[in-house]
């Protein structure tokens, strides 16, 4: 998109929340599916090798999720840097913590949960790949993916369901419309 002469990038986040702002409302299950999220992005992250760990914002008014797949969107500020060891460690140790503060001050997270999450999350002993397999067996999940893919497969019956409801609806404004007795297709 070019505005006044420059080159814009717009994203549509108006589907999305920010994770602070859903913090006091979401389950201990939903908020352990975020974490889960956030980390595999981590990890994509080490893996890609070409993407600037500095340059991204992991602050929790800065986290947008979308709350039907519980993944997170994240500000990207490609910023001239070189990403070491120590600003992985440095943003896994900011990301943990912040995530044990939230759980903390958050009464909704409290309980099983929360509690293994703040276990898992406090152990500097354990690797980011160790701190989602953990929270995968906490949760009673083989994997991520199999929980992630009911998500969108109910998020995709339920599309369906509106699409089907609006075409009803649809039909029957033209059938009074038009004093039509039958509407076979939309």
């Amino acid at each position: 998109m070019n505005f006044n002469g420059y080159v814009r990038i717009v994203f549509n986040i108006e589907e999305k929340k920010t994770l602070s702002s859903v913090i006091k409302s979401i389950s201990p299950n939903a908020f352990a599916t975020i974490i889960l999220n956030i980390i595999d992005f981590i990890l994509d992250i080490k893996g890609y090798g070409f993407i600037n760990i500095e340059s991204v914002d992991f602050q929790p008014e800065n986290i947008y999720v979308d709350m039907f797949k519980l993944k997170p969107y994240f500000i990207y500020l490609p910023i001239k840097m070189q990403s070491t060891v120590d600003s992985y460690q440095a943003m896994e140790n900011y990301f943990r913590e912040s995530m044990i503060y939230l759980i903390k001050v958050n009464d909704n997270l409290q309980g099983k949960i929360g509690d293994g999450l703040i276990r898992e999350l406090s152990n500097q002993f354990n690797s980011i790949e160790q701190i989602r397999e953990n929270i995968s067996n906490l949760l009673g999940l083989d994997s991520i993916e199999e929980d992630n893919a009911y998500k969108v497969e109910e998020q995709d019956k339920t599309e369906k369901e509106h699409m089907e409801k609006i075409r009803e609806l649809l039909s029957l404004d033209i059938k009074d419309k038009y004093n039509i007795e039958k509407v076979d297709e939309i």
